[in-house]
């Protein structure tokens, strides 16, 4: 691949990295983006930085980011073929301006409508919502949740929140 060739990818090709449905987006989503030349390495982010919530808006090696709405959005991991990004809780429901720019060479703007809440839940290959028990065992046939279990259900889409009334549940 050349480092010349802008990124290509289209509006059709991004997805909820949940569901892999396009047009699925909302604050807080999780979104992956396919395509060809959409970064010069293979790369994701350290897991410390996750907990530290310390995700970087810069690609090392590249300088490749991601715009939405004229704004760098975190990045998860990318690669020539994939990128997957957070949406940024505070970007406002519309429809919004998507650009890759790798090493200052700039992929098209195509739009992505976000919706208040756009709810996905990842699966498992079974086809399981993807969830575990609090000991940290899959939610799965051999290991079933029972009435009355709590369980740790994963998804995306689930919108904007408030840290203070989140906070308030706990």
């Amino acid at each position: 691949q050349s480092l010349l060739l802008p990124p290509e990818y289209s509006s059709a090709s991004i997805v909820n990295a949940a569901s892999q449905r396009p047009s699925r987006f909302a604050p807080n989503s999780i979104v992956t983006i396919y395509g060809v030349n959409l970064s010069s390495l293979t790369w994701s982010v350290p897991g410390a930085s996750l907990f530290l919530g310390a995700i970087p808006t810069i690609l090392p090696g590249d300088r490749g980011f991601l715009h939405l709405s004229n704004v760098p959005m975190p990045l998860f991991f990318a690669s020539p073929t994939q990128i997957n990004f957070l949406i940024s809780r505070d970007l406002r429901p519309g429809t919004r301006p998507l650009q890759v720019i790798r090493d200052l060479v700039r992929g098209p703007t195509v739009s992505l409508t976000i919706s208040p809440e756009a709810p996905e839940f990842f699966r498992m290959p079974d086809g399981f919502a993807a969830a575990t028990h609090p000991d940290g065992r899959t939610v799965n046939a051999e290991n079933p949740a029972r009435p009355g279990d709590i369980i740790v259900v994963y998804g995306t889409g689930f919108g904007a929140f408030n840290q203070q009334e989140f906070q308030g549940l706990s």
